[in-house]
């Protein structure tokens, strides 16, 4: 009768441990999250899609949320001075895709850390380090993480979908010197 409650205390003290640590590791992973989306947030200040602006009140409210993506204008000066490693702003109209590229000296550093350099799991979007940051070489790679909370380039496992290939058959790409209309023809 011993052996069994002390096997039973034994099994519901793992039990809890793998609980307590699941639980931590869940935390960990949220509060990650919302440090990511709040200095992703302070990025995209700098970035107009188009769209009525709250100072625009005398106006008719737009419903267009994602605004024209013809018109994105994005306010370079204002996101180097928040990181100079900040190279363009990739953005897919009414996607999740709307986020900052950076380049670093190596491609290990922004694979975990924010656009304020703390580290983070969800990483930034960077461009190769051994890339011209212009986007003039004949190829160039930008990485990012497919997070399963949708952020970053989750929506291109959509493109497995013809449908969601023909409403969204472009990215663009904007930079300091030129702006890059990205047709899509593989995925």
């Amino acid at each position: 009768m011993k052996k069994n409650k002390v096997l039973f205390f034994a099994v519901l003290a793992l039990l809890l441990g793998v609980f307590s640590f699941s639980a931590y590791k869940l935390g960990a992973y949220w509060m990650e999250k919302v440090r990511s989306d709040e200095i992703m947030q302070q990025a995209s200040q700098f970035v107009d899609l188009g769209g009525k602006r709250e100072e625009d009140s005398g106006e008719e409210e737009s419903n267009d949320i994602g605004g024209d993506p013809e018109h994105v204008t994005v306010d370079f000066a204002a996101l180097t001075a928040m990181n100079d490693d900040i190279v363009a702003w990739i953005y897919c109209p009414n996607t999740q895709i709307n986020y900052p590229i950076v380049q670093g000296y190596d491609n290990d550093y922004y694979l975990y850390r924010l656009l304020d350099g703390s580290w983070n799991a969800n990483g930034t979007i960077f461009m190769d380090y051994r890339n011209e940051s212009d986007f003039s070489d004949y190829n160039t790679m930008v990485y990012g993480h497919h997070m399963k909370t949708g952020a970053m380039f989750a929506d291109l496992m959509k493109y497995k979908s013809q449908s969601y290939y023909e409403e969204h058959p472009y990215m663009y790409i904007y930079t300091p010197q030129q702006n890059y209309r990205l047709d899509l023809f593989a995925g």
